[in-house]
């Protein structure tokens, strides 16, 4: 039974990352967070399309927050839940109140566990002079980060 099936039915994501572990089957680890400006929200839509197209379970704030939801609970715990942090890095991501403490987790989880957890993509040429610390130390990490193409953008 295909895993988006049973998420579309309504079966939480921890039963779901679980069920092949009953079946005698290693558990793989293919889920992350999308972390991204609400005005960077038509390219992580798209980010969040893809993947979802190629089985992979992703964490998408508009599709998984819900009326009522408390969203900083719910954003914290969805970012220990999943396996990475896919930053949309962009000027406006670096400017955004909600992106920097979704970063600093990712980046105090790689602390602690000793693997990558967050995975930039940088989407503009953005200056990164006078930031948020976190998020300067992410740009000059990611001045090499993967670069999408204007092109491949719209």
């Amino acid at each position: 039974m295909p895993l988006n099936f049973l998420g579309g039915c309504g079966l939480p994501d921890a039963y779901i990352e679980y069920l092949p572990s009953l079946l005698n089957q290693a558990i793989q680890f293919y889920s992350c967070f999308i972390s991204h400006s609400t005005r960077d929200k038509e390219f992580a839509e798209r980010i969040w399309g893809d993947l979802q197209n190629k089985n992979v379970r992703c964490w998408y704030a508009p599709e998984e927050l819900k009326i009522g939801d408390k969203f900083q609970e719910r954003i914290e715990e969805s970012i220990r839940l999943h396996d990475k942090l896919l930053l949309v890095l962009s000027e406006n991501s670096v400017n955004s109140a909600w992106v920097d403490p979704e970063v600093q987790a990712a980046r105090e989880r790689e602390d602690r566990s000793g693997k990558l957890v967050l995975f930039p993509i940088r989407v503009d040429d953005a200056e990164f002079g006078f930031t948020p610390c976190s998020l300067r130390r992410m740009a000059e990490k990611c001045s090499s980060a993967s670069r999408f193409p204007s092109n491949q953008r719209e």
